[in-house]
């Protein structure tokens, strides 16, 4: 009866397919010689060592781990020592602790010509190890790195390993997902899009009384930001009121432009200016504000048969939506004006009246006499002129077209002033 002898260093007899487990597997090619890390683990003297992954496969096998050059182990250095299925654990590293790798050549292998390579062992082979692993592994709440992860290769029906780097890289690349952003926080360089029936973005303060904020930058340097500022809230709706600011060319603050209070609705401009456009735009809405205006117009009189030189002639107004505030003051020469007894007509006003029929403005008249104290200013359809009639002190009750008497007083030197306003 034949038996079976058993070097405790060097191994089970080289005529087994089973080996000596080896402490260490390689992961990529190295250099045949000397003591240095292999899966992260340097190893001692007299080390058992899987070489597998050599760029000449003939090299592979198990080597004894020296300070010099290597020598093959003597379980498998030589031809008959080594055939397809042969197996051997890897009981240390980094990254292939407890994996079992067996040779995929096949037979006849010739050692040292053939190339000898190695597969890590089948879903059934390694099971057992696998499951020791887990039963004896603490609970991590978050992989490291280098951590290794079993899957399953379908197309050639073993057991595989990656790492918890490799998994996401995987993870995402099948999710058609390049790059992803942990739930900490990170930068897109790209564009965000939400595409759902109802899209929601929240910012959800931990507590009342704290900021949130959306800032927007030029080159990472601040330029805008839009916050629920950090008012504390009282009760009746009161704080977390929303402020649009505004940053300089260096990102320093400069001021708020524009709050909005959660508890009234109101709008305020801390800057006080609200801005229209030079053109108008007139909305349909009666209760839309559309337009402000402030400028100069310059007055004058006209009356048939009448000559009027000027002194000064000076002209303010104010439109505000649809109407507008006018005030001005005439003063004639000393010299040269002829008046008639024809009506007189304001002129240059600096809006046309809209309306389809004239309209009739009320205009406060202040002459060097003052006869006339209640003025109109009927304005025709589509005109910039107005008839001046007036109520005279003397008979209230009754009208007169300017200068029909002589209740005007308009002489040489006659300072005349006055405001009206109309719709536009």
């Amino acid at each position: 009866m034949s038996s079976t002898t058993i070097d405790q260093i060097t191994g089970f007899s080289g005529s087994l397919a089973v080996k000596q487990p080896v402490r260490l597997a390689t992961t990529a090619p190295i250099v045949l010689e000397g003591l240095f890390a292999i899966d992260g683990v340097v190893p001692a003297e007299g080390d058992r060592i899987l070489v597998k992954d050599q760029a000449d496969a003939s090299q592979n096998g198990i080597y004894i781990a020296s300070s010099g050059v290597w020598s093959r182990a003597v379980d498998i250095d030589a031809t008959g020592k080594v055939v397809k299925g042969t197996q051997v654990w890897a009981t240390d590293g980094v990254s292939q602790p407890g994996t079992l790798w067996f040779v995929t050549a096949a037979n006849p292998i010739v050692l040292g010509v053939s190339l000898l390579t190695w597969q890590i062992g089948s879903l059934y082979q390694a099971a057992a190890s696998i499951a020791a692993g887990i039963a004896g592994a603490a609970n991590k709440a978050t992989p490291a790195a280098a951590d290794k992860f079993p899957f399953l290769d379908n197309a050639a029906g073993t057991l595989r390993q990656f790492s918890w780097t490799q998994m996401l890289a995987a993870f995402t690349a099948a999710i058609g997902m390049s790059n992803y952003l942990p739930l900490t926080g990170g930068a897109l360089t790209g564009n965000l899009a939400i595409n759902k029936a109802t899209p929601v973005i929240s910012l959800n303060a931990a507590a009342a009384g704290q900021y949130g904020q959306v800032n927007f930058l030029t080159a990472g340097v601040s330029r805008w930001a839009l916050y629920k500022d950090n008012t504390a809230e009282s009760g009746a709706n009161a704080g977390s009121d929303l402020t649009f600011s505004r940053y300089a060319d260096n990102g320093s603050f400069i001021d708020n432009v524009l709050s909005l209070s959660r508890s009234v609705g109101v709008v305020t401009l801390p800057r006080g200016q609200l801005a229209f456009p030079a053109t108008q735009n007139p909305s349909s809405d009666a209760n839309t504000l559309d337009d402000y205006e402030e400028g100069t117009w310059t007055p004058a009189f006209f009356s048939t048969g009448a000559t009027l030189s000027y002194a000064s002639q000076i002209g303010r107004y104010t439109k505000i939506g649809n109407t507008v505030f006018l005030a001005f003051r005439i003063a004639l020469n000393t010299s040269g004006n002829t008046l008639s007894a024809n009506a007189m007509l304001l002129t240059g006003l600096p809006f046309t009246n809209g309306h389809t029929a004239s309209e009739c403005c009320p205009m406060f008249w202040n002459a060097t006499a003052s006869s006339f104290v209640l003025m109109t200013a009927v304005i025709g359809a589509g005109g910039v002129t107005g008839n001046i009639a007036g109520a005279t002190a003397a008979s209230t009750s009754s009208t007169t077209n300017v200068p029909s008497s002589s209740a005007l007083h308009a002489t040489n030197g006659t300072i005349i002033s006055g405001q009206l306003h109309y719709k536009v």
